[in-house]
């Protein structure tokens, strides 16, 4: 009942009112705090309005205006005589911060002041920049010999450098100043570079070419030449860098004009007793407080007042602001006037007489915002952060309700939902860039109208109506919009469908294309190579058209051109689709070839010659698979003619050994009777034995036994093997070297089927090693697997390769002279195999090698 209720009309109603409430009340509180933000006051001013000359943006004004009075007057102590700028004083570049007062210059860095400015308009300070950022680029190590340089004598220079060639290069003004803009000058220089030997020789020979002709000192001398004098104590790249920078201030301080400005400033060294100020009459003033009492009855002016460090009287409500400004002063002073202990008055003038100032419009700007903003008892911030935790709580509410009716819990959509989606993504993006837009035109509305510093048009009030209302409209129409989207978008998230997508539609075509195309990616590469072609030339042969029948003729021509490349598209799908087919046809030629007799061409999607070739091969697949399933029948056949034959010979060969072992229980006298029972004896076991083999490499091959899979020590039944061929090893005359780790060999195996592994490679070393030798056994455990190997050298020639060993009936000795089976390694291999281990055999001439692995437990 209560989701009926909140998914009914009137409920989705107010969640909308309440939801604009919140958003006009958080636009009209939040566009005055935005205002306020932009004006520059703090968090606090903005919450609890104070008079300009109490804020942190005046004392901010101050401290600009304290630092650019202050650097002027530095400027003007080093640079003017007697208050009045000379161009032709000189400085020397080694010591600016004396200026022209210093006594003592170095004659060889003394320049006019006028040459410096001179200078650093001209192009050869653009020259010497380039040359010192990029000397190394032109020494004989960097020279590219495949340039083209052109060779020229060192005679100019005698003996001083080597000259490998100059390099022409074309130097970017704007990369090194911006004092060229309306000036009519090229952006580029022109310069060849000389190339030496050395990095000095580099900077010296192309340094005094560019001051010969652009500047020297007021001896007519070379920083350049001064350098070569004095290698051993003079940097040729520090005295260029000086000139540059000499220069720079010089041109600086010309440049640069004194602003009128509502601060005041008072600075008196009382150390030297030198005062520094910006109000006409106050240098005869003796301390501060003859200032304050010749000029605050007159004029009010709010004070900043450091004596010796300490800041006494200041309008300034921030005790954290004025102790940093305070120490800010001073050390200002101490920067542009030298160190001592100095009284400074600072002050703003409140009768405001330059207009133009910053300090009057943000003036009246915090005067309006004092008078005119809203008052409430709770604090701005609260009304901004509440309104909008509102307006959330709704949009969320609105994503709940979207899509649901009170009648039942289902899905909704309206007629709307199956308009393509990328027509909403459109119209969003251009609603949104509205609102963007208007958002911008309410915070530029402030900037643009609050610069105008004449009092007749500084009407703030108008200025923060409108500024208030676009903002607060921004806000709504944000609201409005995201609550449209989230209706939309919202039912068909729930509907877990997108509905309708143009992009969807060309993507299934295109992937169903795509899949006819992939079928056929070999033979479709030089078809598309071709048909591109075919619709350039088309495309192109159209545009032409278009063109020579001039602008009427444009439109149709375009037509024209669109109708083509439908219709090429088209052919293009019947191409592909008609290439895909013989595609599947070779795949499946593959797939037969490498033994797949189960794959199925589907001919569904075929026609023509395809289908035809793809029924043929299937045919020919399903003769293949029942001539395939007949050999394998007959080798079924033949491996249980083997096994029922051992079976029938075991019978009548049971007999023949218990009678001759009767035979040999007789006391026969005639030896050569005897010797007759023995071969028999010996023959009869030895068919006894491979009867065995036989019927288990029978079974083994089949699959037909049983393994019973545990956990046993490798390591343990290669010691009882050892023990068991001791005797037989002796016979031969072989020694056994067995090398196993002192850990436990664990593997998952059948310990019966293993030992006859093990015993087979044994008794195939006791048959076929070389008598007199070593055998070597060794075990080892080696990244997560247990290895098992067995060499010794054969006794008879190895003339065949390792696998023809693996192979059933085949023995180590050509003559199959000795009494081997020729089964012992085809049945150790196999049921190694089957135990999911590894078998590998190596021969390298009478070297023979067994390795067997399995996972280690």
């Amino acid at each position: 009942m209560k989701k009926r209720r909140f998914y009914s009309m009137w409920a989705k109603t107010l969640v909308v009112a309440v939801m604009l409430a919140a958003a006009v009340v958080t636009g009209i509180w939040g566009s005055c705090f935005l205002i306020a933000m932009n004006m520059g006051m703090t968090v606090s001013e903005a919450s609890d309005p104070i008079p300009y000359e109490a804020s942190t943006r005046a004392l901010s004004y101050l401290s600009s205006e304290t630092h650019t009075i202050l650097e002027n007057q530095s400027r003007t102590a080093r640079f003017c005589v007697d208050g009045k700028y000379d161009e032709n004083a000189t400085v020397d570049i080694s010591d600016m911060t004396t200026g022209v007062a210093k006594e003592k210059k170095n004659a060889n860095l003394e320049y006019r002041l006028g040459d410096l400015v001179d200078f650093y308009n001209s192009d050869g300070r653009i020259l010497l920049q380039y040359l010192l950022s990029s000397y190394e680029e032109y020494t004989m190590s960097e020279v590219d010999e495949e340039e083209e340089v052109t060779t020229e004598t060192a005679a100019v220079y005698g003996s001083k450098a080597e000259l490998k060639g100059t390099r022409s290069v074309l130097i970017d003004r704007n990369a090194y100043s911006d004092e060229n803009e309306g000036t009519g000058l090229e952006s580029g220089i022109a310069y060849s570079v000389k190339c030496y030997d050395t990095i000095y020789n580099v900077l010296y020979n192309n340094g005094i070419e560019i001051e010969k002709k652009y500047i020297q000192n007021a001896s007519g001398k070379t920083i350049a030449d001064y350098a070569q004098e004095n290698l051993s104590s003079v940097s040729i790249i520090d005295c260029y860098n000086r000139l540059i920078d000499a220069a720079a201030q010089i041109n600086e301080y010309r440049k640069a004009v004194p602003e009128e400005t509502n601060a005041r400033l008072y600075v008196k060294n009382l150390k030297t007793g030198k005062i520094v100020s910006n109000v006409s009459g106050w240098e005869s003033l003796t301390d501060v407080s003859a200032v304050k009492e010749a000029y605050g009855k007159s004029v009010k002016i709010n004070c900043y007042y450091l004596w010796d460090g300490n800041l006494e009287e200041s309008t300034c409500a921030d005790p954290g602001e004025v102790a940093s400004y305070g120490s800010a002063l001073r050390s200002a002073a101490e920067a542009n006037l030298g160190e001592g202990t100095y009284q400074i008055f600072v002050g703003l003038d409140t009768g405001y007489p330059v207009k133009q100032s910053m300090s009057y419009r943000d003036q009246k700007a915090y005067e309006w915002y004092q008078k005119n903003q809203i008052h409430t008892p709770v604090n701005l911030l609260v009304i901004i952060f509440t309104g909008l935790a509102i307006m959330i709580i709704m949009l969320i509410l609105l994503a709940f309700q979207t899509g649901h009716r009170p009648e039942d819990r289902e899905i909704h959509p309206v007629a709307a939902d199956r308009f393509p989606i990328e027509i909403y993504f459109i119209m969003d993006i251009c609603l949104w860039v509205g609102v963007i837009s208007m958002f911008c035109e309410a915070m530029s509305v402030y900037n643009r109208y609050s610069y105008l510093y004449d009092s007749n048009y500084l009407d703030f009030g108008s200025i923060m109506l409108n500024s208030g209302a676009l903002i607060v409209g921004t806000l709504v129409c944000g609201v409005l919009l995201l609550a449209w989207e989230l209706k939309r978008y919202g039912r068909r998230i729930k509907e877990k469908s997108l509905g309708g997508s143009i992009i969807k539609s060309i993507c299934s075509g295109i992937k169903k294309a795509a899949e006819s195309a992939y079928r056929a990616r070999k033979e479709n590469q030089k078809l598309i190579i071709l048909y591109t072609g075919f619709v350039l030339i088309q495309f192109i042969i159209l545009l032409v058209a278009g063109a020579a029948g001039g602008s009427g003729n444009g439109g149709i021509a375009l037509i024209l051109a669109v109708l083509i490349i439908i219709f090429d598209i088209f052919v293009l799908l019947q191409l592909l689709k008609n290439i895909s087919g013989r595609d599947e046809v070779k795949k499946g030629m593959d797939e037969i070839a490498r033994g797949n007799l189960d794959y199925q061409i589907n001919t569904e999607h075929m026609s023509g010659d395809n289908r035809d070739m793809a029924d043929e091969l299937n045919r020919v697949r399903e003769g293949l698979k029942h001539a395939v399933e007949a050999e394998m029948k007959s080798e079924r056949l033949k491996t249980d003619l083997i096994t029922n034959v051992s079976h029938d010979i075991k019978t009548p060969l049971t007999s023949i050994i218990n009678y001759v072992d009767i035979l040999k229980r007789e006391n026969i006298q005639d030896e050569k009777i005897a010797g007759y029972i023995r071969i028999l004896d010996r023959k009869a076991a030895r068919l006894k034995q491979l009867t065995e083999d036989l019927v288990e490499a029978s079974k083994i091959s089949s699959g037909n036994i049983t393994l019973d899979m545990q956990k046993i020590n490798l390591k343990q039944l290669i010691k009882q093997t050892n023990g068991e061929f001791e005797e037989k090893f002796g016979e031969k005359q072989l020694e056994l070297i067995c090398e196993l780790p002192e850990a436990e060999m664990l593997i998952l195996a059948d310990g019966r089927r293993m030992f006859r592994v093990i015993e087979n490679l044994y008794n195939n070393a006791a048959k076929y090693a070389m008598p007199h030798s070593r055998v070597y056994v060794n075990g080892e455990i080696k990244g997560g697997k247990v290895i098992f190997s067995m060499k010794n050298m054969s006794e008879n020639p190895l003339n065949f390769k390792a696998d023809e060993l693996l192979e059933r009936f085949v023995r180590g000795d050509v003559s199959r002279s000795t009494e081997g089976s020729g089964l012992g390694l085809e049945i150790a291999r196999n049921l190694t195999l089957m135990q999911n281990g590894t078998f590998d055999l190596y021969v390298d001439g009478d070297l023979f090698k067994v390795t067997i692995t399995f996972d280690a437990v």
